[in-house]
């Protein structure tokens, strides 16, 4: 698997996981806050997979 595809895979499962959380646990949440949580839950996916990425490059580097 390519390392660039890493930032999007992490950010549509945390995406997808926070949606089964808001659905099932938090069904009265404002449409406004559950836009702005999977904003963030995408943010953070992505940030988590370029940390992922970074770290394997590193990893590379080294050997």
């Amino acid at each position: 698997m390519k390392k660039t595809l890493y930032p999007a895979i992490f950010a549509a499962i945390t995406v997808f996981l926070v949606n089964v959380n808001i659905v099932y646990i938090n069904n009265d949440l404002s449409l406004k806050i559950k836009i702005i949580v999977n904003m963030l839950a995408a943010t953070i996916g992505a940030i988590l997979g370029a940390v992922v990425v970074k770290r394997e490059t590193r990893i590379d580097k080294s050997k």
